[in-house]
């Protein structure tokens, strides 16, 4: 905890003037063991994402490859899973990615294309072969999405620390590394370091929680909402960017897939939870 930190390791952790996060933030929506013997109890999951952001240079001390697992519950609430982040080279880190999409049965990974594009994916797919030649997957294939930054790093990172503010976002245990970033980050971006963890959880959050936020970061977010709010008052049939629907299956399927690559699996309940956009085409295929 903050108080263990500053109490057992003697660190100092105070709050930087005008970051996009604090630690009380952080703190009050963090889930964490009852105690020692007491597992979380962790919610249903209707998507799960690997999101992954390459380190700029390799064999910089400071320098890593942000690896983040992060959930969407059925209620819009979004998860900190796991911080995966490593210093490594391009195998290790390809490999790492993999793997927590196989643990985790995520729906795909998702990584940042400005810095490598086309090698960032490379890398994940020969992950995976490699990973299937070890005998230890049974497919060289994984869902990947590249996402592409438009707007400087607080544009993009501004509508997932409102998130925070309103109780959406949880960490499920303790993320050091992680927070120190989050809570040091401020719009200047002056921390003397690139703070790829931070990159990796606004890319998988915005994946997961928001969709596509075209130009103006929060305000663009809150526009976009609002329009489709209305356009649904009106009668017309808009998603809100993290609308999920629940759809029956044909019988003895267990797996769909969206027209973006999204993979979705028969939830406790014997159904499909699926994102708006996809829809329309599964019913075409028999879904209801």
């Amino acid at each position: 905890t903050r108080i263990g930190r500053q109490e057992l390791n003697a660190e100092l952790l105070d709050d930087t003037p005008g970051a996009l996060w604090n630690r009380t933030m952080i703190e009050s929506t963090r889930i964490r063991p009852v105690d020692s013997a007491t597992p979380i109890i962790l919610p249903h999951f209707v998507r799960i994402l690997v999101a992954v952001d390459p380190q700029k240079e390799m064999g910089e001390a400071a320098a890593e490859t942000g690896i983040m697992v992060v959930g969407l519950d059925s209620r819009g609430h979004g998860y900190l899973l796991e911080d995966l982040s490593i210093n490594a080279s391009p195998e290790e880190w390809g490999r790492a990615a993999v793997i927590a999409y196989d643990e985790w049965e995520a729906d795909k990974i998702v990584y940042e294309a400005n810095q490598g594009g086309e090698m960032v994916a490379s890398v994940l797919r020969s992950a995976a072969k490699k990973l299937k030649e070890d005998g230890l997957r049974s497919a060289d294939f994984v869902p990947l999405k590249d996402v592409h930054a438009t707007r400087g790093k607080y544009v993009r990172a501004e509508p997932i620390s409102q998130l925070y503010e309103q109780g959406k976002v949880h960490h499920v245990g303790f993320f050091p590394e992680l927070e120190d970033q989050l809570c040091e980050y401020t719009p200047d971006g002056n921390m003397g370091y690139s703070p790829d963890r931070m990159d990796a959880l606004v890319w998988g959050f915005t994946e997961l929680l928001i969709g596509s936020i075209d130009n103006q970061g929060l305000m663009d977010y809150y526009a976009q909402e609002s329009k489709a709010i209305s356009d649904r008052l009106a009668g017309k049939a808009v998603a809100l960017p993290s609308s999920i629907v629940s759809l029956q299956g044909p019988p003895g399927i267990n797996t769909a897939y969206g027209a973006q690559g999204d993979k979705y699996l028969l939830d406790e309940r014997g159904l499909f939870n699926v994102k708006e956009v996809d829809v329309k085409a599964l019913q075409e295929a028999g879904f209801q």
